[in-house]
């Protein structure tokens, strides 16, 4: 990703991690791992923001 895109939940954009990666990358890596040999993903980190884009001029379904 392009370092300025913008920012997720977090707040940080893709720049922010690529410049502290060497600081951060090994607990966020240590994370990982855990979630996937446990099974458990903290319910915490699972929120997503979603942005609904209507298409054409009139929307009768959620395709719309």
């Amino acid at each position: 990703m392009k370092s300025d895109k913008c920012p997720g939940p977090d707040g940080f954009n893709p720049g922010f991690f690529q410049k502290f990666w060497p600081i951060c990358g090994d607990e966020i890596f240590k994370q990982c791992c855990n979630w996937l040999n446990t099974g458990v993903f903290p319910t915490t980190l699972n929120m997503t923001n979603i942005a609904l884009i209507p298409k054409g001029d009139m929307q009768v379904s959620m395709k719309d």
